[in-house]
Parts: C-alpha cells; sequence; structure tokens
C-alpha cells in the first residue's frame, strides 16, 4: 500500500486567503474550486474544502436548469450559471442534479472534483499547435496569410492557401501590391470586368520587374466576364519575399479586370 499519501483528496485542507463563511463556493489559487466545510476566521487559517459531493448554491437567477446541465461559477456574481461568461470562462465547477426555475436564486451541484478546467492561454494554444499555425487574430473575426503556417515541400498535412486579388485599371500601367508575407504564387487568374479593349494588349503578373506568367492576351478579342489563365509560372522569380512587389503590368488602355494570385506562405 502506498505510503506517501497526503489527503485524500475529496475534502482538501487548504490556507484561507480572507475570512470563509461555510458552506460558500471558494476558489483557491488558479485551479481548485470547492464548498468551504467550516468557516474560517481570516487570511492564514486552515480550513476543509470538499472538492466532491452534492450542494445547495448560489444560482444565477434568470435561466432554468435541468439535471445534467454544465454550470460555471462567477466569483463575481457569486452564482452558478449554465451560460459560459468572461468572468466564469475557466471555472467549470460541476452539473446541476435538480431542476432549478428560472427566479431561484439557489440551485443543486454535483461539484466536478476539484480542479477547474482552465481555458489555454493564446500562447498556451500556439505551443500546443505550433505558433506559426495560428496567432492573435483568432480572436478577431479574420484570419489573414499572416497567421498561416509555412507550407513546405513534402508537408504531409497540407497547408492553407493565400489568396490576393489585384484590381487591374483600364490603363496601361503597372499595379503593384506589396506582399507582407513571403509566398510562392503557383495560380494566376485574370477575369475581365468592363470594356473588351483595344486590339494587342497582354497581362503579365510579375515579381517586380520579373515575370512570373507568360504575357495573357488581354485586348478586344477578351470579351467581358471571360477569365484568362496563366499556363505558365517560371520558378525563378514565384517566390515573392516579405515586403516584395506582386505586380500585374498591362499594356493597353481600356481591358479593366481583377486578378486573382493565389500561392503558399513560405519561410
Amino acid at each position: 500500500m502506498a505510503t506517501n499519501g497526503v489527503q485524500p483528496g475529496k475534502i482538501l485542507t487548504v490556507t484561507a486567503g480572507g475570512a470563509v463563511t461555510s458552506g460558500s463556493v471558494q476558489e483557491v489559487g488558479a485551479e481548485i474550486i470547492g464548498v468551504a466545510l467550516n468557516s474560517a476566521s481570516g487570511s492564514g487559517v486552515e480550513y476543509p474544502l470538499a472538492t466532491e459531493g452534492a450542494f445547495t448554491i448560489g444560482k444565477k437567477t434568470g435561466e432554468t436548469w435541468a439535471e445534467g446541465d454544465r454550470l460555471y461559477w462567477d466569483a463575481s456574481a457569486a452564482t452558478a450559471s449554465k451560460t459560459l461568461v468572461a468572468s466564469a470562462a475557466d471555472n467549470y465547477i460541476g452539473t446541476a442534479t435538480a431542476v432549478a426555475a428560472s427566479a431561484a436564486t439557489t440551485g443543486n451541484v454535483k461539484l466536478r472534483g476539484g480542479g477547474k478546467i482552465a481555458t489555454a492561454t493564446e500562447a498556451e494554444t500556439d505551443a500546443l499547435i505550433g505558433a506559426a499555425t495560428i496567432g492573435a487574430d483568432r480572436l478577431a473575426a479574420q484570419i489573414t496569410g499572416a497567421v498561416f503556417a509555412n507550407v513546405a515541400d513534402g508537408n504531409s498535412a497540407g497547408g492553407a492557401i493565400v489568396v490576393h486579388v489585384i484590381d487591374v485599371p483600364a490603363a496601361a500601367t503597372d499595379t503593384d501590391l506589396t506582399i507582407t508575407e513571403k509566398t510562392q504564387f503557383f495560380f494566376f487568374v485574370a477575369v475581365k470586368t468592363d470594356e473588351a479593349g483595344l486590339a494587342g494588349g497582354t497581362l503579365t503578373v510579375k515579381n517586380g520587374a520579373n515575370a512570373i506568367s507568360e504575357a495573357m492576351t488581354w485586348d478586344n478579342t477578351v470579351a467581358d466576364k471571360t477569365l484568362m489563365v496563366a499556363f505558365q509560372i517560371d520558378d525563378t522569380y514565384h517566390d515573392v519575399a516579405a515586403g516584395g512587389t506582386l505586380r500585374v503590368t498591362t499594356s493597353q488602355a481600356q481591358s479593366r479586370g481583377l486578378v486573382y494570385a493565389i500561392g503558399r506562405k513560405v519561410a
């Protein structure tokens, strides 16, 4: 039989951080939650804390509990709720053991066993899934290529593609886009959105001054709504560095459209 046991675990002897009332829910440190079995007069006083069992505790009014509902403890309101809120996001206290009406101020709860289920910090999550995979934008309403993982050759898990859209004006000009993340481009599609154009025009996608694609026809033979696909990619120039220029060069003054540049984020 093991001789190194410290406490049974169902009831822990813990140290009060202030006055404690018997029967109250107490959080101890970052990870322990339970119900005080005795009162403690003040900071530094030890008291027994039940981490298992069923107790009647404070309930958030305005919600109805059913048996088996998962409940979270909101210390600021001294109530349990089945609705996860920011102040209780890591405080899964237990499960409702009886129906509680909307107006009820208390409810019966089976404690889940002492340790709270903590919400991982963003840094902890990044460490688990790879910091280069998802970053600070996970909580925003958008994810961009800046937070995608690099996609290496032979990547068996695959990776996300990135898409840049360039608005091509009705002009013989260079339209430049500064790329913030190093990207290897492998597919270009241009679509006419307006005039048929003049005779003899072309459209070329470049890395700065160097052509990545062939010169695609971009003149009055290409009707509005037509897709033009690049069938050649120069692998000497298809890696556009972070801070580099993705350029669309058009050679005639009336064809308007969009270029979709598709690639993978690379190191």
